[in-house]
């Protein structure tokens, strides 16, 4: 009897794994979709009316292309980095990193930036691998433009203990009780508050995965305004 109970067990376990894989293709799946989408759209728009087209009507659709593969890219990143994160493997370039500089160049590859707004103390500074904390950066903003409303909020200040805090909030629903305590975990399914798939777990597992290697912690709070607000600490650098 001792050996069927544990065959159960390997069974149990082998159809949890099948069905995390399962829901993780999926997000793959649907995160590639969209920026897919919309660049086979406009390449076949430009296709077949280049010659119509006014010029800054086709700009913006270039524009709207660029942004869209670089959405692609940072996926390609992330993917490669979980995997990195999960053989332990991950190297890291801690350096001193210009928070503001870094957050302006995370937005550009957020294509909704201009519903971000930013505010961070001039001159702040924390120890980061700079292309990881991008990443974190965009995940979040990403997160809070696709499953909150805009505007998102973007801050960042120095902390008394010498630490660098960075806050990203949205105006919309907040978070489910009932997700809160799985939020960081690699898969997370649930809906928003306009009825949509919520599939948060790759960016914010991905997120508290690189934020511990950098020697950070990363949790999420409601907003005082009823929506999401995720904060991130991380060190400062030492002053030479």
């Amino acid at each position: 009897m001792v050996g069927y109970d544990g065959v159960v067990r390997d069974i149990t376990a082998a159809e949890e794994l099948e069905a995390s894989k399962n829901q993780f293709l999926a997000l793959i799946t649907h995160d590639l979709r969209n920026p897919l989408t919309t660049i086979l759209g406009l390449g076949v728009t430009l296709e077949t009316y280049a010659d119509e087209l006014p010029t800054e009507r086709v700009r913006r659709m270039g524009a709207s292309i660029r942004g869209q593969s670089e959405r692609i890219s940072r996926l390609a990143d992330d993917l490669y980095d979980m995997s990195r994160l999960e053989a332990r493997s991950l190297v890291l370039n801690l350096r001193p990193v210009e928070v503001a500089a870094t957050v302006e160049v995370a937005l550009a590859s957020v294509v909704q930036s201009a519903d971000v707004e930013v505010s961070v103390d001039d001159g702040l500074a924390a120890l980061a691998d700079p292309r990881r904390l991008e990443q974190v950066v965009a995940n979040l903003v990403e997160n809070g433009l696709v499953h909150g409303r805009a505007p998102v909020i973007v801050e960042g200040r120095a902390r008394d203990s010498g630490s660098v805090e960075l806050s990203v909030r949205d105006h919309g629903a907040g978070v489910p009780e009932g997700l809160v305590s799985t939020l960081f975990s690699r898969v997370t399914l649930g809906r928003t508050d306009r009825d949509r798939r919520l599939g948060t777990g790759l960016g914010l597992w991905l997120v508290r995965g690189l934020i511990e290697a950098m020697g950070g912690r990363v949790w999420y709070e409601p907003a005082d305004d009823g929506g999401a607000c995720f904060r991130l600490v991380l060190p400062a650098p030492t002053p030479r």
